[in-house]
């Protein structure tokens, strides 16, 4: 089930990603049927939640970290950072 979610969220995040690079700042709440994604940051760089679960931060456009918070306190970086 996590297989199919995941990516899905993914493809979410992306397109949120893409949406928030031509704005300055964003405050807001997108609700889907995969879920509730909270967006707060700058058009540099911002946080996207999803529920109360995952964490992605994103800057420049590309995801650079990501934390699951039920599994671990570990936050996954990405791209030498």
């Amino acid at each position: 089930m996590l297989y199919i979610i995941l990516p899905v969220g993914i493809i979410i995040v992306a397109i949120i990603s893409f949406r928030i690079i031509h704005t300055k700042r964003v405050n807001q709440t997108i609700c889907c049927s995969e879920g509730r994604f909270s967006v707060h940051g700058t058009k540099k760089r911002f946080i996207i939640q999803k529920g109360t679960r995952f964490v992605f931060v994103v800057e420049n456009g590309q995801i650079i970290s990501v934390k699951d918070r039920s599994a671990a306190s570990k936050q996954i970086e990405y791209g030498g950072h």
